[in-house]
Parts: structure tokens; sequence; C-alpha cells
């Protein structure tokens, strides 16, 4: 399923809406990943689509 139809579909169901970056961010806060700059960096190798003020965002909110 493409991203975008997902997040429609669960903004239109009132689901809170966390995509895998944000689960890494709070997996890293929680003590739980040392890193995840690598793990972001392999979604991106991969296509997945992270805009690059998105991508240091996240990286500078958990100190990497």
């Amino acid at each position: 399923m493409d991203d975008s139809d997902g997040i429609r579909f669960a903004v239109a169901a009132k689901a809170n809406v966390i995509r895998t970056p944000g689960i890494y961010r709070m997996a890293k806060q929680r003590g739980l990943l040392a890193a995840i700059r690598p793990k972001i960096d392999d979604l991106r190798r991969a296509w997945f689509w992270l805009r690059d003020e998105h991508y240091r965002m996240i990286i500078d909110s958990v100190g990497e």
C-alpha cells in the first residue's frame, strides 16, 4: 500500500498516525535502539521518501 493512501485512510478514521521514522524516534527515546540514523538511512536507500528537512529534524531530535 502506498503510504499516502494509508495515511489518508487512518486520518479519515480519526486514528493517530505515526510513520516509521517516528516509531524509530520513540524507540530511541525509550532506550530500545542505540541509533536511528542507520535505520532511516536504510529506509531512504530502499526508496522510502522522506524530505531532507524532516530527516534532519528527526535525527536532531534524538541528538544524533
